[in-house]
């Protein structure tokens, strides 16, 4: 048996199953060795035995049918009846001679050889002294010499061999007895053999059988045994393999699954413990987180208001910051204007200074003119006076307006520095002005983006109300279902009470962490939960005093 449970299952049936070819073979071998031993007793039978009797009934025949015809040929005495006796003794003889080569070609004992050879050696006598000159005599129609032959010779001379014959012929009987009864103890021999191989092979077979169907049910039974305690829910079972087979392995497999079916039921069981009391917690946590999400609603709803208040401030600003823009984008349009009008009055101012040189210069060209006239008109004496006094005249007034040309260019370059004060000045403005003009635009664009936060914090304060109704909704929903979780932990704490499992002392450990952490958590949520109410208004307000003071910081 300590053999059987190391062998695996295929191992103890091959096992049989050798054993069982073995007898088989060893009945086979003795049956073939049975029949081979028979067939041999036969075949030498039929060769050494049956066939020289056979061929010495054949010789003996031969022998009596040659006397026969010898004797119907001397009883006939005709001629033509007596050749064909005479033919038929020489055709015999010549069958005698051959049947007797076949049987001295057959395995003969020593008594049978030296009884053939005596045999051979009285028949050539026979042949030689009393049938060939019987047939002799016989051919030559000497009837009374081949009578006498066959009185004084042939007789005589027949009986040495016949009773040769006899005695070999009796032989071969006794011989083919003894092979015969050698064949029959051969045979009891074997069957014996057969017997006792087919009785000992059938005790082994049986008794190996029997072992290895116990080592196959026992372990089958144990098997069936842990199965049903399992299917009534007792684990207490311990299941432990005897053998290293296919059995043993499934013996090992079960204790396996019942170890860790126990612990993952006592896991169950604790977590459903555990699950039960988080359930509850979650339930008033739940209906906690209701009435702040109810509370958290009203909240919202207030900074809502105050938020459509900011809002329409922020876009009246925006508004205003939109006409201030346009107007600073007008100055500065305007001194930009100016400035050209400035640059094109001094340039024709400039060109009057060029010009009233010009007049300058022919004022004086005018008053050398009049001077040589003068000269002229003096050298004429008194028919140049008329021309002296024009000439005169003329000097007079290119004088006059070389004197206004001065005064002219006088007034034109003092306005040609005022003018280029005055774009100077502009100059200097419109830097500042554009900049006004940015400033402003910087505040609108401000106030465009306070009016664009301010929509979507009213937005986010909108979807905030939103959530809070959709969360305290959650919230009931979440105390209906942690209500109805902690029922189906009691349902299920009740149905793992079908279970029989050793309790450790780890999961008892384990369920007390689980309650302080929940103890923490329920804690740590009532804190944050208070902390919420507060937070939503100061943080809508906080968030529009930052959008107001970005654009003035600027400015």
């Amino acid at each position: 048996m300590n053999v059987l449970s190391k062998l695996k299952v295929g191992q103890k049936l091959v096992a049989l199953l050798g054993l069982l070819l073995l007898l088989m073979l060893a009945v086979a071998g003795a049956g073939i060795y049975g029949m081979n031993s028979a067939v041999q007793g036969l075949r030498q039978v039929y060769r050494d035995r049956t066939v020289p009797l056979e061929r010495l009934g054949n010789y003996r025949a031969l022998l009596l049918w040659n006397r026969i015809s010898i004797t119907a040929a001397l009883a006939s005495k005709e001629t033509a009846f007596v050749q064909t006796q005479v033919e038929m003794v020489r055709r015999n003889l010549e069958k005698m001679e051959t049947t007797w080569k076949a049987f001295d070609a057959t395995e003969l004992t020593e008594k049978e050889q030296m009884v053939a050879d005596r045999i051979q050696k009285a028949n050539q006598e026979f042949v030689s002294r009393g049938i060939e000159p019987a047939l002799e005599d016989l051919d030559a129609g000497d009837y009374e010499g081949a009578n006498r032959i066959m009185v004084t010779r042939i007789r005589p001379l027949y009986e040495p061999v016949g009773e040769g014959l006899d005695e070999l012929i009796k032989m071969q009987e006794t011989l083919a007895e003894e092979d015969y009864q050698f064949a029959e103890a051969e045979y009891q021999a074997i069957l014996a053999i057969s017997s006792g191989a087919i009785i000992l092979g059938l005790g082994l077979s049986i008794g190996l059988g029997i072992a290895i169907i116990r080592s196959i049910t026992r372990p089958l039974n144990r098997a069936r045994q842990v199965a049903n305690n399992l299917a009534n829910g007792d684990l207490t079972d311990r299941v432990t393999a005897r053998s290293n087979d296919e059995i043993g392995e499934l013996m090992d497999a079960l204790g396996n699954m019942v170890n860790r079916l126990s612990g993952i039921i006592l896991e169950v069981r604790d977590n459903a413990a555990i699950l039960q009391q988080v359930s509850q917690q979650v339930n008033a946590s739940a209906q906690s987180m209701s009435q702040n999400s109810s509370e958290l609603a009203a909240n919202v709803e207030e900074s809502s208001s105050t938020m459509e208040q900011i809002a329409s401030s922020i876009e009246q600003n925006t508004e205003n910051a939109g006409l201030t823009e346009k107007i600073a984008q007008e100055s500065a349009g305007s001194a930009r204007d100016g400035r050209s009008a400035v640059v094109r009055a001094v340039e024709a101012m400039q060109q009057i200074a060029d010009k009233i040189n010009v007049v300058q210069e022919i004022a004086y060209q005018t008053n050398l003119l009049a001077l040589n006239a003068a000269i002229e008109a003096a050298r004429a004496g008194q028919h140049g006076q008329g021309f002296a006094v024009v000439a005169t005249e003329v000097r007079k007034l290119a004088e006059r307006s070389r004197v206004s040309a001065q005064e002219i260019s006088e007034i034109a370059s003092n306005s040609v520095d005022v003018a280029e004060q005055a774009g100077k000045l502009i100059e200097q403005m419109q830097p500042r002005i554009q900049r006004t003009a940015d400033l402003v635009v910087e505040i609108s664009t401000s106030s465009r983006q306070q009016r664009d936060g301010a929509e979507q914090i009213n937005t986010g304060i909108q979807q905030m109300s939103e959530v809070s109704q959709q969360s305290a909704s959650y919230a009931e929903e979440l105390a209906a279902t942690a209500e109805e979780l902690s029922g189906q932990a009691d349902a299920l704490i009740e149905n793992l009470a079908f279970f029989k499992i050793e309790e450790g002392r780890a999961s008892k450990r384990a369920q007390r962490k689980m309650r302080e952490e929940l103890e923490a958590s329920r804690e740590n949520d009532s804190a944050s939960a208070s902390a919420e109410k507060g937070s939503i208004g100061k943080s809508s307000a906080t968030s529009t005093e930052k959008l107001n003071q970005k654009g003035y910081e600027k400015f």
